[in-house]
């Protein structure tokens, strides 16, 4: 959840039965930038800006996007 701690209890106490709900730790997410892996070169560099190379999360290439 990549809502404020603030927000997150505001919204859990929306829901019946939750009233007066606390959170021990409040929920965080990551939320991450890409590039679309059409926009790169066979070497990983983009197509847009000549000399610069990504690899990693930024264009999906461990996995996880």
């Amino acid at each position: 959840m990549t809502m404020p701690p603030d927000e997150q209890i505001c919204l859990l106490r929306t829901i019946r039965g939750l009233d007066n709900v606390e959170i021990v730790t409040p929920g965080y997410g990551v939320s991450y930038d890409h590039v679309d892996p059409r926009q790169l070169t066979s070497d990983l560099q983009t197509k847009k800006v000549k000399g610069l190379f990504l690899a990693g999360q930024i264009n999906g290439t461990t996995g996880n996007t």
